[in-house]
C-alpha cells in the first residue's frame, strides 16, 4: 500500500487537478470531503470530461467528473481482497480508509506486485521443502533414499554405456563408546563433522550421502576400484589425524572404508552396495582403521 497518496477537495477546479497530475506523475487523485475520501479522478475521467465538452473543462471541479461510488478498503483487508475487488469491479486503485479517513491506495501495480512476492515464496518454501526431502536432517548429506535413487541411476548408466562405478561404504570405528560415554549430543557433533570432512575431500561429481547411524556411502560415477581405493585411503588417513571437538573434549576417532567396482558380471545396485558393505566389515574385522576392496 502506497502512503502518498494525492489529495484534493470535492470543490478543486479540474484543471488544477491536472497540474498536480502532471507535477506529480500521478495518474489519480483522491477526492476529500471535511478529510473524508468521497470520489476518486483518474487520468481517464478527465479525457472523458474533455471528450463530452472542452470549453467546459475550466468550469468543471473534482466532484463533477470523480468516480462514483467510491470502493474502499479497511486497514485489515488483505491483497487478495483488494485483487478480487479490482477484478469484479474492473478498476486500477483502491483507497484504504480508517476511521473514516484515507491512509493509503492500493493499485493494480501493487497487488501484482504482493502476489509475484507471494507465488516467489511459495516456491522457495517448496525448493526447501524438497531440498529438505532429500538431505540427512543431523548431517546435511543426502539422505539413504536419494542415494540409492543416484546409484541406481548411475548403475543404469553404466550398464548402458559401460565406464567405471565405483561404491564406498564408511564406518566411524567405535562410535558406540562416544555415545555412552559422551553422550548423544557429543555423538551428533561428530557425525557433523566427519561428514563436513567427507564431503570436503569429495569429487562434486561423487554423491555422498550418510547411510545410516554412523555409516557413510560414496558413489562415484567416474572412478574405477583404483581411484576408489585412493579416495578411501586419504579420507582414512584425514579422520586419523584429525582431533574431533565433541563435550569439551578433543577425540581421535578411525573409519573402516569398505571399497566396491562395478563390472559386467555385476547383477544390480543393491549387490554393488551388499559387496562394499561386506568389504567394510572385513575391514572392521581385521582390525579397523583400514581400506579394504572387495574380492568380487
Amino acid at each position: 500500500m502506497s502512503r502518498d497518496v494525492m489529495t484534493a477537495g470535492s470543490k478543486t477546479k479540474v484543471l488544477e487537478i491536472c497540474r498536480m497530475m502532471a507535477g506529480d506523475r500521478t495518474g489519480s487523485v483522491v477526492v476529500v470531503d471535511r478529510g473524508a475520501p468521497v470520489g476518486i479522478i483518474t487520468e481517464y475521467d478527465v479525457v472523458k470530461a474533455l471528450a463530452r465538452d472542452a470549453s467546459r473543462i475550466a468550469r468543471l471541479r473534482a466532484r463533477d467528473i470523480m468516480n462514483a461510488p467510491i470502493l474502499f478498503l479497511g486497514p485489515q483487508g488483505d491483497i487478495r481482497t483488494a485483487s478480487n475487488l479490482m477484478l469484479l469491479e474492473r478498476v486500477r486503485r483502491i483507497p484504504v480508509v480508517s476511521r473514516g479517513r484515507l491512509v493509503g491506495m492500493i493499485t493494480d501495480r501493487d497487488t501484482v506486485n504482493a502476489l509475484r512476492m507471494e507465488v516467489e515464496r511459495l516456491e522457495n518454501t517448496q525448493d526447501r521443502l524438497k531440498r529438505d526431502m532429500a538431505h540427512d536432517h543431523l548431517t546435511g548429506l543426502l539422505n539413504r533414499s536419494i542415494l540409492e535413487k543416484i546409484l541406481q541411476r548411475e548403475f543404469d548408466r553404466f550398464k548402458r554405456s559401460g565406464g567405471s562405478l565405483s561404491v564406498l561404504m564408511i564406518d566411524l570405528d567405535h562410535f558406540k563408546r562416544v555415545n555412552d560415554q559422551l553422550g548423544h549430543p557429543a555423538g551428533d557433533e561428530v557425525l557433523k563433522s566427519l561428514a563436513h570432512l567427507i564431503e570436503g575431500h569429495t569429487r562434486r561429481v561423487n554423491a555422498v550421502a550418510r547411510y545410516g547411524g554412523e555409516e557413510f556411502v560414496i558413489v562415484c560415477p567416474l572412478s574405477g576400484l583404483r581411484e576408489a581405493m585412493q579416495l578411501g585411503e586419504r579420507l582414512r588417513s584425514l579422520v586419523a589425524k584429525k582431533s574431533f571437538a565433541a563435550a569439551g573434549q578433543s577425540l581421535h576417532l578411525t573409519i573402516s572404508v569398505g571399497v566396491a567396482a562395478a563390472h559386467k558380471g555385476t547383477a544390480s545396485p543393491e549387490s554393488l552396495l551388499k559387496l562394499a558393505d561386506e568389504a567394510m566389515y572385513r575391514a572392521k574385522n581385521t582390525g579397523r582403521n583400514r581400506v579394504c576392496s572387495s574380492t568380487k
